[in-house]
């Protein structure tokens, strides 16, 4: 199992009137994981995920879960 750093993924969330939000997040897949950034000066890497993976966004200062 490995755990990787640099490339900063995101998540993006849209709701039904249209709005969207792209979040950092932690990224926990079967083979590896994936760590956010946390500076205001580093990119964010859209992932692709699948429904067995597991995703916790970062929002306000809280780290939440994201149901696919």
């Amino acid at each position: 199992y490995n755990i990787y750093g640099h490339i900063h993924p995101c998540i993006y969330l849209s709701g039904l009137g249209g709005q969207s939000l792209r979040l950092p997040c932690f990224f926990f897949g079967d083979e590896y994981s994936i760590l956010p950034a946390f500076g205001g000066f580093t990119g964010m890497h859209r992932i692709s995920v699948s429904l067995k993976d597991q995703i916790f966004a970062i929002a306000e200062q809280k780290v939440m879960a994201v149901v696919a």
